[in-house]
């Protein structure tokens, strides 16, 4: 039965990320634009002929350089432009230096040890958890590393603030769970993982019109939402008129 099971699995195909270039350019631009702002006060204040406003911006925009810099150096080592996904494992790949930061290879894969009495997602070695501050959720598996079980937590997404996101995250994630099946049939998937990423878990086929439909939704409860705080906020400034 199992190995009727695993042949119709659909066939596993390689994946490599898609960067959203606009969106990512755009959400790059947003962390540059404080230090811009400042350089722009800072002219600004030195025209004007008020030097100590000009020396304040000045050392508030050196402290902040130093401070990005040195950040940077630290987690350069560690940034990552672009995910892959083949039959080896899961590879994170800096396209500015061209080099493979790490690889997650199927075969360090292991079944969740660790349990809690009565948590639901003791039941399975592939789950999901939402963070306290974020709207998408952390895949949370197991891997043996130096002969300990370690859990990773990973979002498939670029951590480079120019690649932050991708345009084709959901194919990866569809990839990841699928090598998860042909590579690691012995690990179990939370059911949920497949629910909440509107895919099918028998076909791995990625339910597009679930996913436009709930898009479509939430865009209408945003609209809906900020048009009546701005009735009430209208008729509040209205009413005192």
């Amino acid at each position: 039965m199992k190995k009727n099971k695993k042949c119709q699995l659909p066939p596993f195909e390689p994946i490599t990320s898609i960067p959203l270039t606009l969106i990512n350019y755009s959400f790059g631009g947003l962390f540059i634009l404080p230090l811009v702002l400042l350089v722009a006060s800072a002219s600004i204040f030195l025209n004007e002929n008020n030097v100590l406003a000009a020396v304040c911006i000045t050392i508030l925009l050196l402290v902040t350089t130093i401070f990005i810099i040195v950040h940077a150096v630290d987690v350069w080592k560690r940034i990552y432009t672009t995910i892959s996904i083949d039959e080896k494992g899961i590879h994170y790949y800096n396209k500015f230096n061209k080099k493979v930061v790490k690889t997650i290879a199927w075969k360090n894969f292991v079944k969740k040890k660790t349990h809690t009495p009565g948590f639901g997602n003791d039941l399975y070695d592939i789950t999901i958890e939402y963070p306290l501050r974020g709207i998408r959720a952390y895949f949370c598996f197991y891997i043996l590393f130096n002969k300990e079980e370690v859990m990773i937590k990973e979002i498939f997404q670029g951590n480079h603030i120019f690649y932050a996101f991708y345009y084709n995250r959901i194919q990866l994630i569809r990839t990841f769970l699928l090598g998860v099946k042909h590579f690691k049939p012995e690990l179990k998937i939370s059911p949920t993982v497949f629910i909440k990423h509107f895919i099918d878990p028998e076909t791995f086929v990625i339910q597009y019109g679930k996913r436009r439909l709930l898009f479509f939704y939430s865009t209408l409860l945003v609209v809906l939402f900020s048009l009546i705080c701005f009735l009430i906020i209208f008729g509040i400034i209205f009413s005192r008129k």
